[in-house]
């Protein structure tokens, strides 16, 4: 559910008033629609300070746990699209495994939807390994900690909205059982 900023009943209203008054008043509306003002006028009112900062300086965190053994690395990929949903990465990284947990920190991401794929390059081999059948022989998780039955999770189970300074998510990793 979205939740309207502060402020922004204040300029529906105003718009309204705007409309109504055009309206009642043809030589304004002739003159208003002719010049392409409205467009104009409803683009500013529709700005707020609440609104104005700028969305590029979010950052998400994503710890990554249950790691067993603690060798090889775990490979973490960023969404943000559905089309492109275990396709095309926003972002991807191969962090070294130091022990059973690791942390990934995604700097200057704009506000929006995301989903998260992970799993234990256990080999370092950059692919997630799989037997004859296509069953994940490495661990793997994804955003809101989804379990796989029979096929990848879709889009909707495992995003995630990013409409802060620091969103933080963590995924347990896990074999397909």
């Amino acid at each position: 559910m979205v939740v309207p900023a502060f402020g922004s009943i204040p300029a529906f209203v105003s718009s309204l008033i705007l409309i109504l008054f055009l309206m009642f008043f043809e030589p304004f509306r002739i003159i208003f629609f002719a010049t392409g003002m409205l467009g104009w006028f409803f683009a500013i009112d529709s700005i707020h300070p609440a609104m104005a900062v700028s969305s590029e300086e979010n950052t998400i965190v994503i710890k990554i746990t249950d790691i067993e053994p603690a060798e090889g690395q775990v490979q973490i990929a960023l969404y943000n699209a559905a089309e492109r949903w275990l396709e095309e990465s926003l972002a991807h990284v191969a962090l070294e495994l130091k022990g059973r947990e690791v942390e990934w920190r995604v700097e200057g991401i704009p506000d929006g939807v995301y989903a998260v794929a992970a799993f234990h390059d256990r080999n370092k081999n950059g692919k997630a390994d799989r037997n004859w059948l296509g069953i994940p022989k490495e661990a793997y998780g994804f955003s809101n900690n989804v379990k796989v039955v029979f096929k990848p999770p879709s889009w909707d189970a495992v995003k995630f909205i990013v409409a802060r300074p620091i969103t933080a998510i963590s995924i347990e990793l896990g074999y397909w059982n």
